[in-house]
């Protein structure tokens, strides 16, 4: 199943205009079906639908290297730099949270899988997204639940706890810039 969304809001469609110099978090959950031979994306943001800069914001999974298995994926740059490039592996049949949290107050960005840290690195990033593709999987089986983005909010770890174990978004109310159940 394959869907893009130019913006979302609980699903629907909305203007994206997403400044990543704020502070900013996102996550999701992911399932990757037994069968699946490919990869996707939970969630991409570019400045634009054509990119012809490095990856700027991106969590999702891939197919490892050489073809053996999944691997869970994390990308990061500023346009000309990529600072995050993480693979964790990954099995079929299994639910697993991603998140990927950018601090401007302690000048990082850190990624997690189901709340343990998998990488942190120091950068602030300074562009405007205007770009982002939510659940593009070919014709891969996979399931997505509660993608949320905050912009202008930065997850603590015990933030991002109660952001795995509730439906709905718990921090950072007034900074939620997305949500899909």
């Amino acid at each position: 199943m394959s869907r893009r969304y130019s913006g979302f809001v609980n699903g629907a469609a909305a203007s994206w205009d997403f400044n990543a110099a704020n502070s900013w978090s996102l996550c999701g959950w992911l399932y990757i079906a037994s069968g699946s031979t490919g990869g996707g994306d939970i969630l991409y943001m570019h400045p634009s639908a054509t990119p012809t800069t490095p990856w700027q914001i991106y969590i999702g999974y891939g197919r490892r290297s050489p073809d053996t298995g999944f691997a869970l994926r994390f990308r990061c740059g500023d346009g000309t730099t990529e600072v995050i490039n993480q693979r964790v592996d990954a099995v079929t049949g299994q639910w697993y949270h991603l998140a990927l949290v950018h601090d401007t107050v302690a000048n990082t960005i850190k990624a997690y899988v189901d709340g343990v840290q998998v990488n942190s690195q120091t950068i602030n990033l300074a562009a405007t997204y205007d770009y982002a593709e939510l659940g593009d999987f070919g014709n891969n089986t996979v399931e997505l639940a509660q993608v949320k983005v905050w912009n202008g909010y930065a997850l603590s770890v015990g933030e991002l706890a109660d952001e795995i174990a509730y439906w709905t978004p718990q921090h950072g109310i007034g900074n939620v810039y997305a949500w899909l159940q």
